[in-house]
């Protein structure tokens, strides 16, 4: 039985104890409570007018949980941003607002064997998840696509959603 030591914890979770992440992830609320207010901000601040990548990609993201409609096609335009970051951040808030608007570039990055795979997985996971049926019928049409990283991402996300 292996015991616990709270007074040394293991170093992946003391950094987490650490003050500096302790005071980073309060200004990162601070900012998210802040962007709710000034929406049109955070959009410029993701399509790249102004800030460094890791800015970017957060904003992008908040547009996804701030469920910012306005932004879909903004997102849909990041989803071919030159940074992998972005792409990524892109497609995960795109699955969070369920947009019928965004679907037709969900289906085509998650059916599409030329993008990487963690965001055409992320592309299916969200049509599993956020679209009920018609992302389940789009899934198991994807089975039989002739790229196989396509099927795999098919039936990972069909299988993962059918065990919530």
């Amino acid at each position: 039985m292996t015991t616990v030591d709270n007074d040394n914890p293991p170093a992946f979770l003391a950094v987490t104890q650490q003050v500096d992440l302790q005071r980073r992830l309060r200004e990162e609320s601070r900012q998210l409570a802040d962007g709710a207010n000034d929406l049109p901000s955070l959009r410029k601040l993701a399509l790249g007018e102004g800030g460094d990548l890791e800015s970017r990609w957060r904003a992008a993201i908040a547009l996804g949980k701030l469920h910012d409609l306005a932004a879909v096609s903004s997102l849909i335009d990041l989803t071919n941003d030159v940074a992998w970051e972005m792409r990524h951040s892109a497609v995960w808030s795109l699955c969070l607002l369920a947009d019928a608007a965004a679907l037709d570039r969900l289906i085509a990055i998650c059916s599409s064997g030329k993008l990487d795979e963690q965001i055409n997985y992320i592309a299916a996971m969200g049509l599993a998840a956020q679209f009920g049926e018609q992302g389940k019928r789009i899934l198991e049409a994807n089975l039989q696509h002739d790229d196989a990283s396509v099927r795999a991402w098919a039936r990972c996300s069909l299988a993962n959603v059918s065990y919530r």
